[in-house]
Order: C-alpha cells, then sequence, then structure tokens
C-alpha cells in the first residue's frame, strides 16, 4: 500500500547571493506517527527530484510534547558506512519570545504568538498581540487573524479568558471562518436547506462544527455521532453561531461538550 503525503508549506527562495533553494516548512500540533526524521527525509527526496535545487527544511513544532525528542537530524546508514544523511531546522514555538517577535512587526506570525512565551500573567501579553492584530488595517487579514489567533489560543488558554479579550463580533465576518461555513454547506446540502441566510444554514453550521472539531480533536466515531446527535437537535441558527465560535475557544472535545451543556440548559 502507498502512503501519500503532501508538504505544508514549500516556496522557492534566493540567498543573499542571489542562489536559489527551496525552502520547506512543515507544521506540527502533535507526536508524528512516523519517525519526523523520516518524514522529512521523503519530503526533501521528493523535493529535489521534482525541482532540482538544494532543499532547506524545518519542522514548528506548535505544542510542547510534539516534539518528542526531535534532533533535526536523521541517518540510514548500512553497515559500510553507506546510507542517508539529512539535517533539518527544529523550531519549538514555545521556547520563542513572543513578544520580541510582535516588536519586529511581521503581521504572518501573529496568529501563532499565542504559541510562544508570552510573558505572565498571560492576559497581558494576549491583550498586546490582539490589539497589534486590531492594527492591520485589511479588515478581511484583521478578522481572518483574529480568528486564527483564537483559534490556536483555544489549545492553551480558558474560554472565558479569550471572550474577555476578543469580541464575537469581530470575528463571525472573517472570510476564513465564511469557508468553514462554505465547505459544510456543500458537503451539507440535503433537501430542505434553509437558503439567504448569511453565513450559512442550520445544517451547513452543524456539518461546519463537526468538520472543524474533527480538525483540531481527532473525533473519534462514536464521539462524532453523539455530538451529531446532540447538535441535529440544535434548530436555532443563533446558538449554532455560538458553538461554531466555541470550536475556536475550547481546548478540547470535553470542554466543547460543557458549553453545549450549557446552550441546552438555556433553551
Amino acid at each position: 500500500m502507498t502512503t501519500l503525503r503532501q508538504a505544508d508549506l514549500v516556496y522557492r527562495a534566493e540567498d543573499v547571493l542571489g542562489r536559489p533553494f527551496v525552502f520547506h516548512l512543515e507544521f506540527q500540533s502533535e507526536r508524528s506517527r512516523t519517525v519526523m526524521g523520516l518524514r522529512m527525509a521523503g519530503y526533501h527526496i521528493r523535493l529535489l527530484e521534482q525541482y532540482g535545487l538544494p532543499v532547506c527544511g524545518a519542522v514548528l513544532y506548535l505544542q510542547p510534547g510534539a516534539d518528542a525528542g526531535d534532533t533535526g537530524r536523521f541517518e540510514s546508514v548500512c553497515p559500510r558506512g553507506l546510507g542517508i544523511q539529512l539535517s533539518y531546522q527544529v523550531i519549538r514555538l514555545w521556547e520563542q519570545d513572543g513578544l520580541a517577535l510582535l516588536r519586529e512587526g511581521l503581521i504572518g506570525l501573529y496568529p501563532l504568538l499565542r504559541l510562544t512565551e508570552l510573558g505572565e500573567p498571560p492576559d497581558v501579553g494576549l491583550q498586546q498581540v490582539v490589539s497589534r492584530i486590531r492594527q492591520v488595517e485589511d479588515s478581511d487579514l484583521r478578522q481572518d487573524m483574529l480568528f486564527g489567533f483564537e483559534a490556536l489560543a483555544g489549545l492553551r488558554f480558558g474560554r472565558e479568558l479569550l471572550e474577555a479579550i476578543i469580541r464575537r463580533e469581530e470575528i463571525v465576518e472573517s472570510p476564513l471562518l465564511k469557508e468553514i461555513y462554505q465547505k459544510g454547506r456543500e458537503e451539507g446540502l440535503e433537501k430542505g436547506l434553509e437558503e439567504g441566510m448569511g453565513l450559512g444554514s442550520a445544517s451547513a453550521m452543524r456539518m461546519a462544527i463537526l468538520r472543524f472539531l474533527a480538525a483540531r480533536f481527532k473525533l473519534a466515531l462514536r464521539t462524532r455521532k453523539a455530538l451529531e446527535m446532540r447538535l441535529a437537535r440544535i434548530e436555532s441558527v443563533t446558538a449554532l453561531e455560538e458553538l461554531v465560535t466555541a470550536t475556536a475557544r475550547v481546548t478540547s472535545v470535553a470542554e466543547f461538550t460543557a458549553a453545549l451543556d450549557e446552550l441546552e440548559a438555556e433553551e
């Protein structure tokens, strides 16, 4: 059986002397089932075959434990000393100074800064990043960044803290969030779907919620079915919009279930 893998980010770049190379960046939020060095070796060989240029690679680890002792080196040497040797950069976000990166003004990094070291107390650093994101002039980009920052922050900080820092109305018009709704609509269309409801119908939003939870937490089939049955009982589009936002803020399936319990109790 053949296993197909797609590299996360691949760019053609040049060094200061104008020499071209391929830059490959891999994001990793949990421990790789396959040894990361072996994966990187596979990526590098395929990229070298495709582009015929030197490959410079890096793995960006998002959470402690995901790195699993990755040293950034891979070797496969036969008894006669021949084989493969590969090195790549290992970046552990939680070891990076988030506020120093913020001062650099590289806006593409802003959504990732929640995963860096922001000092204590955590709400102060979070406020500084959110304040900087709010200064982004492009409204679509700004809302996408707030949504992305909140989704990643939910892996580490509680829902109450995030709700106090980022207002719900700041992200509901995010093009990225709308795309999630759209994908849910495309995959969940069925007879009787309501039309013209702004971000999407109730059925589409239920599908989006399940897709987003599955992407974040790798839902077991039994858990997905149980959530699907509970969501099917919710008809209010407003309530479902609240749950969509909750999927970005919760840190576990249990926390999402608690939010669902609260919502059902209010109805």
